[in-house]
């Protein structure tokens, strides 16, 4: 790192696993950045493909960027472990497998500077290696307001989930010693639940766009076969204990248990929907148990994916009553 870049603008993390095929476009998107005063934080995370050679050509030719090689441990301790060099006033994460427009991190900073903001949020685009289109996220695309400070507001942002796109005050989340929780999938819950409670506020930066790549080693793609699939019981848990532990009035505390209560019915239901079927039967049982302590009938967050989800469930319980029924009656006519 260079000693002229000692406090910069924003520092980005970007962690890295066999990523040889995209690396080369996510980082030209970053050193390309018309913001010139950023820290590259690039963590390889134990690859075995040409992942290392590439990351460090580009530290050879600038000197912004900063290198880590650790053993693999997965994401979120990547994430952990360039968080722990971070100099920047802002902090970012990128996944090696994406790209940001040139002038995104300028523009967020500059947004974040003018309205004193915890966060800023640039627009998402999502890229199909399948059909090579384009597509807008709908993620941000309802906020009507352009500075999110309001509980009820903030409520988009968690349900976006994702921890890029965005940029964070560095001091924020190490003031409240915010790290990503490790061996599970789907970390960004976790993190994204706790940065909004604690933030002051966001602001939208609509003109500017990261490109989220959508192709087969992608992880939610690969999950839905796997275990792994039960780590949402894991991120609402954590969620659960941070909203316990952390001192704030207990009618805001309120606010966001009704807010994570729509992400559970909605996220669980959507991730039950997609588990295969050899699993399905063992979530099942797990999201019942979980739904049991959630607010439905007197949450004023409820929106009509949650609504909707909820008619579906119990769609779903009736109809295995009905079944169980049926094959009892039937069973007495054998006899």
């Amino acid at each position: 790192m260079s000693e002229q870049v000692l406090t910069p603008k924003i520092s980005i993390i970007i962690p890295c696993y066999n990523v040889e095929k995209y690396l080369r476009e996510c980082l030209d998107s970053v050193v390309n950045q018309t913001l010139k005063d950023i820290e590259i934080i690039c963590v390889n995370d134990g690859s075995t493909d040409g992942t290392q050679k590439i990351l460090e050509e580009y530290s050879k030719k600038d000197d912004r960027i900063a290198l880590i090689n650790k053993p693999n441990g997965g994401l979120s301790s990547a994430r952990n472990a360039g968080m722990e060099k971070v100099h920047g006033e802002y902090l970012a994460f990128l996944d090696s497998d994406d790209w940001v427009d040139l002038n995104f991190y300028e523009k967020l900073y500059n947004a974040a500077k003018l309205e004193n903001a915890d966060s800023a949020i640039g627009k998402i685009n999502i890229y199909s290696e399948y059909d090579k289109q384009i597509s807008q996220s709908k993620q941000i695309s309802y906020i009507k307001h352009s500075v999110i400070r309001h509980v009820k507001d903030k409520r988009h942002v968690i349900y976006s989930c994702s921890v890029w796109g965005k940029i964070y005050k560095t001091s924020v989340v190490k003031n409240n010693k915010l790290r990503f929780v490790e061996g599970i999938y789907m970390e960004d819950v976790p993190f994204t639940f706790a940065v909004a409670i604690i933030a002051n506020k966001y602001v939208i930066v609509p003109d500017t766009a990261i490109y989220y790549r959508e192709h087969e080693r992608s992880i939610m793609a690969n999950v839905r076969n796997t275990k792994e699939l039960f780590d949402i019981f894991k991120c609402i848990d954590a969620c659960e204990k941070f909203l316990q532990e952390i001192q704030i009035e207990d009618k805001t505390r309120k606010q966001y248990q009704n807010i994570l209560d729509v992400f559970i019915i909605v996220h669980l239901f959507r991730y039950y929907w997609i588990c295969s079927s050899e699993l399905k039967q063992d979530f099942w049982v797990r999201m019942l148990e979980k739904l049991k302590n959630v607010n439905i009938f007197f949450n004023p967050y409820m929106n009509v994916e949650s609504i909707r989800a909820c008619v579906k469930i119990f769609v779903h319980i009736t109809g295995n009553f009905v079944r169980k029924i049926l094959y009892i009656e039937i069973e007495q006519k054998k006899y």
